[in-house]
């Protein structure tokens, strides 16, 4: 990868509101601290917007972004775009692995093995604005390392909410991503626990958070002549999450294998091959290596896929971690 620049840096340190030291994030499709476009549903509220207190919506996480070693799923984090405080009345998530990221417009074919991590409960959120808020789970999840997993939000808000929306994977829309129903209705409509619903265009943004294995997340501001994430001229920040004083390599190329590829003796397997991009030893709890994006019209709709291994010094014992893309905007 002649064409792009490399400058390394390395974080001073790691914090997620309200998280466990020991979870880290995997962020999906990226993460994010200046992303602008938002939505109201699943998670929000505008009282503009009548009969939309009763939701549910589902969403998929490609294998590739998962951790193939396997984890436990701990919790779910998402971020709002506005601040506001939110009064659901009742808020319930499952979650299943799956075959496919293919989604049915009907919610019980995308759960094969549901498995239900936050019971259907009234909780009031404070959301604030650009912050990680995570929601944990009352039952962890023991992620398989090989399927791709079903997110599903059964939720209904009350009126006493204020206005609140969250981000969602725009600037521009990743129109490659899979797609899951969605579906909204008045109190009593019956929406909350909904057979069918339509696609949802903008994938919801939202980080998982596990235990038991390192990951690594993508993060783009906003920048560049259209203010997109991801644009030439600007950085894109490599952040591998692991103990201090672990060996890492991030592997880069222009697309995922079709099918992962095992290389012994490291646990989990190969997304991505290509060229070594960044290789080094973990200084903090996140590592962070920046990469500046040309600013070349020539490189808009290139993508980039990456994943990293990461190797204990003392155990000599390492495997892969979950992978993420991206494609270069203008």
């Amino acid at each position: 990868m002649n064409s792009i620049l490399l400058a390394s840096t390395v974080a001073a340190g790691f914090v997620l509101c309200g998280l466990p030291s020991q979870s880290l994030p995997i962020a999906y499709p990226q993460d994010s601290i200046s992303i602008s476009q938002g939505s109201i549903l699943p998670l929000g509220y505008f009282s503009g917007v009548p009969n939309q207190e009763e939701r549910r919506m589902q969403m998929v996480v490609p294998a590739s972004w998962l951790p193939p070693t396997g984890a436990t799923v701990t919790g779910i984090a998402f971020r709002a775009n506005s601040s506001g405080t939110i009064v659901y009345d009742s808020l319930r998530i499952d979650l299943s692995h799956h075959t496919t990221t293919n989604l049915d417009i009907s919610f019980a074919a995308n759960l094969p093995s549901p498995q239900t991590v936050v019971p259907a409960a009234s909780r009031t959120v404070n959301w604030p604005h650009n912050q990680w808020v995570e929601i944990p789970f009352a039952t962890t999840f023991a992620y398989d390392g090989q399927s791709h997993l079903v997110v599903d939000l059964q939720l209904i808000v009350n009126a006493a909410s204020t206005f609140c929306s969250h981000q969602v994977a725009g600037n521009p829309e990743r129109n490659d991503l899979p797609l899951g129903p969605a579906v909204a209705g008045g109190i009593g409509s019956g929406a909350v626990t909904a057979a069918t619903g339509s696609f949802m265009k903008a994938p919801l943004q939202f980080r998982l958070l596990v235990s038991g294995t390192p990951t690594m997340t993508l993060l783009s501001n906003r920048g560049g002549a259209f203010n997109n994430t991801f644009a030439i001229g600007t950085t894109v920040n490599v952040n591998v999450n692991a103990p201090v004083g672990q060996l890492y390599g991030t592997l880069v190329n222009l697309g995922y294998q079709v099918v992962p590829v095992p290389i012994a003796p490291l646990g989990g397997e190969a997304w991505v091959l290509g060229n070594t991009l960044f290789l080094g030893v973990t200084a903090g709890a996140v590592t962070t290596n920046g990469i500046v994006v040309p600013n070349d019209a020539g490189l808009v709709g290139l993508p980039l896929a990456m994943q990293s291994v990461v190797v204990d010094l003392t155990s000599l014992q390492g495997g892969f971690t979950g992978a993420a893309d991206f494609v270069v905007r203008p």
